[in-house]
């Protein structure tokens, strides 16, 4: 699994990568949408289904529905930020070969995924930063491995309109 942690318009991870109970490989498993959006993502390694799935989507309305998650046959438990203040988790479990999608709103003004999700939500209520948490979490959490990988939403800069030239 993994830890995946949103606060404050920011999205961290770990970057462990298990299978059959052992270390595979480190990545970074947050990512930045064709659309703008965040995504954290836990589960199966193999998810080009899933982020194929969600890699347009530019607000929660236009979110898949849980019919459109299961056809992804992919286990898979993320979260997905459409602004520093607006988080979904997605969620995909399998039972004997049955898959089902959920979405439901993150609203505690932050949010926590994967085998750590508890220990990132204790650290985020106690004050600490979504990428604090996730560290926090990979010293206890065995899925969980540094280093943590961190992407936020930018702050807008206004744009200075030109001034009109003298006729």
């Amino acid at each position: 699994m993994t830890t995946i942690a949103f606060k404050d318009g920011i999205m961290a991870s770990d970057s462990c990568i298990s299978g059959s109970g052992f270390f595979a490989a480190s990545v970074p498993k947050v990512l930045r949408t064709s659309a703008g959006a965040l995504i954290g993502w836990s589960g199966e390694a193999d998810n080009r289904a899933v982020l194929a799935l969600l890699d347009k989507v530019k607000n929660p309305k236009s979110l898949p529905t849980k019919q459109e998650i299961a056809a992804c046959q992919t286990e898979f438990d993320l979260l997905i930020a459409f602004g520093p203040n607006q988080v979904y988790n997605v969620t995909c479990d399998e039972d004997n070969g049955r898959y089902t999608g959920y979405v439901t709103l993150a609203n505690l003004g932050f949010a926590a995924t994967g085998s750590g999700w508890a220990l990132a939500t204790g650290a985020m209520l106690a004050g600490k930063s979504a990428r604090d948490a996730v560290m926090i979490a990979c010293k206890v959490d065995r899925f969980s491995k540094l280093p943590v990988h961190a992407l936020s939403f930018e702050p807008k800069i206004p744009t200075k309109k030109p001034k009109p030239k003298p006729k």
